[in-house]
Protein backbone atom coordinates (compact mmCIF):
# COMPACT_ATOMS: atom_id res chain seq x y z
CA UNK A 1 0.00 0.00 0.00
CA UNK A 2 0.95 3.75 0.43
CA UNK A 3 1.29 6.44 -2.58
CA UNK A 4 3.61 9.03 -3.12
CA UNK A 5 3.75 11.79 -5.65
CA UNK A 6 4.37 15.68 -6.57
CA UNK A 7 1.55 18.42 -6.81
CA UNK A 8 1.76 21.99 -7.92
CA UNK A 9 -0.23 25.21 -7.82
CA UNK A 10 0.82 28.37 -9.08
CA UNK A 11 3.10 28.86 -5.44
CA UNK A 12 4.75 25.83 -6.64
CA UNK A 13 5.13 22.13 -5.94
CA UNK A 14 5.36 19.35 -3.06
CA UNK A 15 5.84 16.41 -2.40
CA UNK A 16 3.02 14.07 -1.19
CA UNK A 17 3.42 10.74 0.71
CA UNK A 18 2.08 7.93 2.64
CA UNK A 19 3.70 5.07 3.86
CA UNK A 20 0.60 3.16 3.76
CA UNK A 21 -2.73 4.37 3.06
CA UNK A 22 -3.98 4.91 -0.52
CA UNK A 23 -6.99 6.75 0.42
CA UNK A 24 -8.84 5.20 -2.10
CA UNK A 25 -7.20 7.23 -4.79
CA UNK A 26 -5.33 5.67 -7.35
CA UNK A 27 -2.64 8.84 -8.67
CA UNK A 28 -2.98 10.05 -12.41
CA UNK A 29 -1.46 12.95 -14.32
CA UNK A 30 -3.29 15.68 -14.66
CA UNK A 31 -5.88 15.28 -11.47
CA UNK A 32 -6.88 18.26 -9.38
CA UNK A 33 -6.64 17.09 -5.37
CA UNK A 34 -7.31 18.79 -2.09
CA UNK A 35 -5.24 17.43 0.41
CA UNK A 36 -4.61 18.28 4.35
CA UNK A 37 -2.17 17.08 6.09
CA UNK A 38 1.20 18.02 7.89
CA UNK A 39 4.41 19.37 6.47
CA UNK A 40 7.62 17.42 6.60
CA UNK A 41 10.75 16.96 5.03
CA UNK A 42 12.12 13.35 3.77
CA UNK A 43 16.09 13.91 2.71
CA UNK A 44 15.88 17.63 1.95
CA UNK A 45 12.82 17.33 -0.14
CA UNK A 46 9.75 19.23 1.30
CA UNK A 47 6.59 16.79 1.54
CA UNK A 48 3.04 16.33 2.79
CA UNK A 49 3.50 13.07 4.99
CA UNK A 50 0.84 13.24 7.59
CA UNK A 51 -1.96 13.26 5.36
CA UNK A 52 -6.11 13.25 7.49
CA UNK A 53 -7.59 13.89 4.06
CA UNK A 54 -7.64 13.45 0.27
CA UNK A 55 -10.34 14.11 -2.27
CA UNK A 56 -10.30 14.06 -5.97
CA UNK A 57 -11.93 17.39 -7.41
CA UNK A 58 -11.29 16.64 -10.99
CA UNK A 59 -9.66 15.23 -14.00
CA UNK A 60 -7.46 15.97 -17.19
CA UNK A 61 -6.37 19.24 -15.87
CA UNK A 62 -4.28 20.94 -18.27
CA UNK A 63 -0.40 20.47 -16.95
CA UNK A 64 2.07 23.13 -16.40
CA UNK A 65 4.98 23.15 -18.89
CA UNK A 66 8.49 22.29 -18.18
CA UNK A 67 11.30 25.17 -17.05
CA UNK A 68 14.57 24.72 -19.08
CA UNK A 69 16.99 25.03 -16.45
CA UNK A 70 21.24 24.63 -16.98
CA UNK A 71 21.26 21.89 -13.68
CA UNK A 72 19.38 20.48 -10.77
CA UNK A 73 19.15 22.42 -7.34
CA UNK A 74 17.43 23.62 -5.13
CA UNK A 75 14.68 25.60 -7.18
CA UNK A 76 13.91 22.70 -9.49
CA UNK A 77 12.86 20.32 -6.64
CA UNK A 78 9.19 19.20 -6.64
CA UNK A 79 8.71 21.44 -10.17
CA UNK A 80 8.51 19.99 -13.88
CA UNK A 81 11.86 20.87 -15.24
CA UNK A 82 13.90 20.13 -18.32
CA UNK A 83 17.60 19.83 -19.19
CA UNK A 84 18.58 20.62 -22.96
CA UNK A 85 21.09 19.06 -25.09
CA UNK A 86 22.85 16.49 -22.33
CA UNK A 87 24.43 13.36 -23.00
CA UNK A 88 24.97 10.35 -21.48
CA UNK A 89 28.60 10.04 -19.43
CA UNK A 90 28.80 6.25 -19.01
CA UNK A 91 26.09 4.58 -21.18
CA UNK A 92 27.11 1.31 -19.06
CA UNK A 93 24.76 3.06 -16.04
CA UNK A 94 21.66 3.34 -18.01
CA UNK A 95 19.32 0.58 -16.56
CA UNK A 96 18.71 -1.31 -20.50
CA UNK A 97 17.24 -4.31 -18.13
CA UNK A 98 14.48 -4.01 -16.07
CA UNK A 99 15.18 -2.94 -12.20
CA UNK A 100 13.36 -4.85 -9.37
CA UNK A 101 10.65 -3.49 -7.73
CA UNK A 102 11.29 -0.58 -5.56
CA UNK A 103 14.42 -0.12 -6.97
CA UNK A 104 16.49 3.13 -9.19
CA UNK A 105 18.89 3.48 -11.25
CA UNK A 106 21.62 6.71 -10.92
CA UNK A 107 22.79 7.79 -14.81
CA UNK A 108 24.89 10.70 -14.85
CA UNK A 109 24.66 13.28 -18.19
CA UNK A 110 26.43 16.52 -19.52
CA UNK A 111 25.60 19.30 -20.73
CA UNK A 112 27.23 20.90 -24.06
CA UNK A 113 28.26 23.38 -21.41
CA UNK A 114 30.19 20.82 -19.31
CA UNK A 115 27.61 20.89 -16.41
CA UNK A 116 27.36 17.08 -15.05
CA UNK A 117 23.99 16.35 -13.27
CA UNK A 118 22.03 12.94 -12.63
CA UNK A 119 19.02 11.22 -13.54
CA UNK A 120 17.25 9.33 -11.29
CA UNK A 121 15.74 6.30 -13.34
CA UNK A 122 12.66 4.62 -10.98
CA UNK A 123 11.30 0.93 -11.45
CA UNK A 124 7.84 2.32 -11.56
CA UNK A 125 8.66 4.05 -14.82
CA UNK A 126 8.60 2.51 -18.15
CA UNK A 127 12.14 4.22 -18.60
CA UNK A 128 14.03 0.99 -17.19
CA UNK A 129 14.75 -2.00 -19.70
CA UNK A 130 14.82 0.08 -22.53
CA UNK A 131 17.71 1.41 -24.81
CA UNK A 132 20.05 3.83 -23.80
CA UNK A 133 19.62 7.35 -25.85
CA UNK A 134 22.35 8.10 -28.34
CA UNK A 135 23.86 11.66 -28.70
CA UNK A 136 22.53 14.43 -27.39
CA UNK A 137 18.62 14.57 -25.85
CA UNK A 138 16.61 16.60 -24.10
CA UNK A 139 14.91 15.35 -20.71
CA UNK A 140 12.11 16.45 -18.82
CA UNK A 141 11.26 15.63 -14.95
CA UNK A 142 10.82 16.08 -11.32
CA UNK A 143 13.61 17.65 -9.78
CA UNK A 144 14.29 15.51 -6.09
CA UNK A 145 16.49 15.77 -3.55
CA UNK A 146 18.01 12.77 -1.83
CA UNK A 147 20.32 14.13 0.94
CA UNK A 148 19.79 12.68 4.21
CA UNK A 149 22.37 15.30 6.15
CA UNK A 150 22.06 18.49 7.50
CA UNK A 151 22.32 21.22 6.08
CA UNK A 152 20.09 19.28 3.08
CA UNK A 153 22.13 21.52 0.27
CA UNK A 154 23.16 18.60 -2.12
CA UNK A 155 22.34 15.35 -4.33
CA UNK A 156 19.65 16.92 -6.11
CA UNK A 157 18.27 14.51 -9.08
CA UNK A 158 16.12 15.00 -12.19
CA UNK A 159 13.22 12.31 -12.06
CA UNK A 160 11.69 11.28 -15.83
CA UNK A 161 8.47 10.23 -15.48
CA UNK A 162 8.01 8.57 -18.57
CA UNK A 163 10.08 7.23 -21.98
CA UNK A 164 8.33 10.30 -23.60
CA UNK A 165 10.10 12.83 -21.15
CA UNK A 166 13.49 11.60 -23.04
CA UNK A 167 13.62 12.82 -26.95
CA UNK A 168 16.32 13.78 -29.06
CA UNK A 169 17.93 17.21 -29.24
CA UNK A 170 17.65 19.70 -32.16
CA UNK A 171 21.01 20.82 -33.00
CA UNK A 172 22.74 23.19 -34.93
CA UNK A 173 22.59 21.90 -38.33
CA UNK A 174 25.86 22.60 -41.12
CA UNK A 175 25.08 22.73 -44.61
CA UNK A 176 26.36 23.81 -47.69
CA UNK A 177 25.23 26.74 -49.16
CA UNK A 178 25.46 25.62 -52.32
CA UNK A 179 24.35 21.77 -53.63
CA UNK A 180 26.08 22.59 -56.83
CA UNK A 181 28.31 24.90 -58.82
CA UNK A 182 31.06 25.36 -61.02
CA UNK A 183 34.64 26.81 -61.79
CA UNK A 184 37.15 27.06 -64.81
CA UNK A 185 40.22 25.49 -64.58
CA UNK A 186 42.32 28.46 -65.17
CA UNK A 187 41.03 29.70 -61.45
CA UNK A 188 43.62 29.19 -58.64
CA UNK A 189 41.00 27.76 -56.11
CA UNK A 190 37.05 27.51 -55.70
CA UNK A 191 35.48 28.29 -51.97
CA UNK A 192 32.47 25.93 -50.41
CA UNK A 193 30.38 28.65 -48.45
CA UNK A 194 29.27 26.73 -45.36
CA UNK A 195 26.14 27.47 -43.08
CA UNK A 196 25.44 26.75 -39.40
CA UNK A 197 22.53 27.57 -37.71
CA UNK A 198 21.38 28.17 -35.23
CA UNK A 199 24.55 29.35 -34.13
CA UNK A 200 24.84 28.89 -29.93
CA UNK A 201 26.99 25.82 -29.71
CA UNK A 202 30.54 24.91 -30.22
CA UNK A 203 31.76 22.36 -31.69
CA UNK A 204 33.82 20.55 -35.25
CA UNK A 205 33.47 19.18 -38.47
CA UNK A 206 35.15 18.07 -41.44
CA UNK A 207 34.70 18.46 -45.26
CA UNK A 208 36.27 15.79 -46.90
CA UNK A 209 36.27 14.96 -50.83
CA UNK A 210 34.59 12.04 -51.90
CA UNK A 211 35.94 11.81 -55.76
CA UNK A 212 34.40 12.33 -59.18
CA UNK A 213 35.19 12.45 -62.79
CA UNK A 214 37.97 15.04 -61.75
CA UNK A 215 41.96 13.51 -60.83
CA UNK A 216 43.83 14.91 -58.11
CA UNK A 217 46.59 17.08 -58.38
CA UNK A 218 46.41 17.22 -62.53
CA UNK A 219 42.50 19.28 -62.15
CA UNK A 220 42.51 19.88 -57.95
CA UNK A 221 44.70 19.53 -55.17
CA UNK A 222 42.44 18.63 -51.58
CA UNK A 223 43.12 17.39 -48.57
CA UNK A 224 40.03 17.41 -45.67
CA UNK A 225 39.60 20.53 -43.53
CA UNK A 226 38.34 20.52 -40.12
CA UNK A 227 36.04 23.45 -38.86
CA UNK A 228 35.97 24.34 -35.19
CA UNK A 229 32.38 26.45 -34.90
CA UNK A 230 32.40 28.87 -32.41
CA UNK A 231 29.58 30.58 -31.20
CA UNK A 232 27.23 33.35 -32.93
CA UNK A 233 29.65 32.24 -35.59
CA UNK A 234 27.36 31.04 -38.65
CA UNK A 235 29.19 31.28 -41.79
CA UNK A 236 32.62 29.74 -42.43
CA UNK A 237 34.24 29.15 -46.18
CA UNK A 238 37.12 26.57 -47.18
CA UNK A 239 39.15 25.98 -50.24
CA UNK A 240 39.87 23.63 -53.19
CA UNK A 241 43.30 24.53 -55.13
CA UNK A 242 42.50 24.05 -58.89
CA UNK A 243 45.14 23.10 -61.22
CA UNK A 244 44.30 23.74 -65.00
CA UNK A 245 45.87 20.03 -66.86
CA UNK A 246 46.07 21.79 -70.32
CA UNK A 247 44.81 18.67 -71.68
CA UNK A 248 41.39 19.09 -73.97
CA UNK A 249 39.77 16.61 -71.61
CA UNK A 250 36.09 17.59 -71.21
CA UNK A 251 34.02 19.04 -68.07
CA UNK A 252 35.07 17.17 -64.92
CA UNK A 253 33.08 16.43 -61.32
CA UNK A 254 34.39 16.13 -57.97
CA UNK A 255 32.28 16.14 -54.75
CA UNK A 256 32.99 17.49 -50.81
CA UNK A 257 30.38 16.12 -48.20
CA UNK A 258 30.52 17.52 -44.35
CA UNK A 259 31.35 14.93 -42.11
CA UNK A 260 32.69 14.04 -38.79
CA UNK A 261 30.73 16.08 -36.03
CA UNK A 262 32.29 16.39 -32.87
CA UNK A 263 30.23 18.03 -30.77
CA UNK A 264 26.90 19.54 -30.33
CA UNK A 265 26.39 19.94 -34.20
CA UNK A 266 23.82 17.96 -36.80
CA UNK A 267 24.90 17.45 -40.67
CA UNK A 268 21.81 18.70 -42.70
CA UNK A 269 20.24 17.37 -45.52
CA UNK A 270 22.51 19.77 -48.24
CA UNK A 271 25.66 17.87 -46.40
CA UNK A 272 27.02 17.49 -50.64
CA UNK A 273 28.39 19.56 -52.70
CA UNK A 274 29.24 18.77 -56.81
CA UNK A 275 31.77 21.08 -58.16
CA UNK A 276 31.90 21.05 -62.16
CA UNK A 277 35.56 22.13 -62.99
CA UNK A 278 34.94 23.05 -66.56
CA UNK A 279 37.97 22.44 -69.33
CA UNK A 280 38.94 25.37 -71.03
CA UNK A 281 40.62 23.56 -73.46
CA UNK A 282 37.52 22.09 -74.40
CA UNK A 283 36.21 25.57 -76.01
CA UNK A 284 39.22 25.14 -78.19
CA UNK A 285 40.40 28.57 -76.48
CA UNK A 286 44.41 28.73 -76.44
CA UNK A 287 46.77 31.05 -74.55
CA UNK A 288 47.72 34.27 -75.41
CA UNK A 289 51.26 33.15 -76.49
CA UNK A 290 49.69 30.19 -79.16
CA UNK A 291 48.11 33.40 -80.55
CA UNK A 292 51.26 35.71 -80.68
CA UNK A 293 49.44 38.01 -78.04
CA UNK A 294 50.59 39.37 -75.11
CA UNK A 295 48.65 41.73 -72.44
CA UNK A 296 51.51 43.76 -69.87
CA UNK A 297 51.67 44.56 -67.47
CA UNK A 298 50.13 41.86 -65.73
CA UNK A 299 49.72 42.46 -62.62
CA UNK A 300 48.24 45.47 -63.46
CA UNK A 301 47.17 48.79 -61.62
CA UNK A 302 45.21 51.02 -64.03
CA UNK A 303 45.89 50.37 -67.54
CA UNK A 304 46.86 47.18 -69.59
CA UNK A 305 47.94 47.16 -73.18
CA UNK A 306 47.87 44.43 -75.69
CA UNK A 307 50.10 43.42 -78.48
CA UNK A 308 49.29 42.30 -82.09
CA UNK A 309 45.74 44.26 -81.26
CA UNK A 310 45.59 45.24 -85.16
CA UNK A 311 44.67 40.99 -85.35
CA UNK A 312 41.82 41.33 -82.79
CA UNK A 313 38.15 41.20 -83.44
CA UNK A 314 37.19 40.75 -79.51
CA UNK A 315 38.20 41.52 -76.11
CA UNK A 316 36.30 40.68 -73.18
CA UNK A 317 36.65 40.24 -69.36
CA UNK A 318 35.28 37.10 -67.67
CA UNK A 319 34.91 37.06 -63.56
CA UNK A 320 36.58 33.53 -61.87
CA UNK A 321 33.13 31.95 -62.73
CA UNK A 322 32.76 33.18 -66.37
CA UNK A 323 30.29 35.71 -66.03
CA UNK A 324 31.30 38.59 -68.28
CA UNK A 325 32.41 41.63 -66.77
CA UNK A 326 33.42 43.79 -70.27
CA UNK A 327 33.39 43.09 -74.09
CA UNK A 328 35.27 45.54 -76.12
CA UNK A 329 34.69 45.30 -80.11
CA UNK A 330 37.97 45.92 -82.07
CA UNK A 331 38.68 47.53 -85.16
CA UNK A 332 42.61 48.23 -85.05
CA UNK A 333 45.32 49.68 -87.19
CA UNK A 334 47.71 49.84 -84.47
CA UNK A 335 49.60 47.22 -83.10
CA UNK A 336 49.14 48.13 -79.56
CA UNK A 337 45.75 48.78 -77.94
CA UNK A 338 44.94 50.32 -74.23
CA UNK A 339 42.54 48.95 -71.84
CA UNK A 340 41.47 50.98 -68.56
CA UNK A 341 41.16 47.86 -66.07
CA UNK A 342 40.06 50.20 -63.00
CA UNK A 343 36.87 48.19 -63.19
CA UNK A 344 38.11 45.22 -61.85
CA UNK A 345 39.74 43.77 -59.07
CA UNK A 346 40.94 40.80 -58.16
CA UNK A 347 42.07 37.51 -60.96
CA UNK A 348 40.04 37.91 -63.78
CA UNK A 349 40.20 35.59 -67.22
CA UNK A 350 40.91 38.09 -70.08
CA UNK A 351 39.59 36.24 -73.55
CA UNK A 352 40.41 37.41 -76.90
CA UNK A 353 39.05 36.65 -80.40
CA UNK A 354 41.46 36.83 -83.40
CA UNK A 355 40.18 37.92 -87.22
CA UNK A 356 39.91 34.18 -87.78
CA UNK A 357 37.36 33.95 -84.74
CA UNK A 358 39.75 31.60 -82.77
CA UNK A 359 39.50 32.25 -79.40
CA UNK A 360 42.92 32.58 -76.71
CA UNK A 361 42.28 33.09 -72.90
CA UNK A 362 45.05 34.54 -70.45
CA UNK A 363 44.37 35.51 -66.58
CA UNK A 364 45.32 38.90 -65.21
CA UNK A 365 45.44 40.20 -61.71
CA UNK A 366 44.11 43.40 -61.20
CA UNK A 367 45.84 45.15 -57.66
Amino acid sequence: GGLGFTIRDNTGGIGVFSASKTYAYAVKEGDSVMIQGSIGQFQGTVQIDRIDTMIKLASNRPLVNATVVTTIGETAESNLVRLERVKLMDVAEWPSTTLAANKFAYVRVISTSGTVDTLNIDSETDIDGTSAPTGYFNVTGLGVQFDNSSPYTSKYYLAPRYTGDIVAASLPTVNFMKKTDFVFELADSFKMDISVFPSDENFKFDVVCLGGTAITPTDYDYATKSIQVTKNNNYFFIKSNITDDLESDGDKIVSFAIRNIDGPGSIGKDSIMILTIKDNEASLAKTFAQGNFKVYPNPANEFVAFSNAKNISKIEVLDMAGRLLANHSMNQTEDIYTMNVTGFSGFVFVRITDLNGQTFVERLVVK
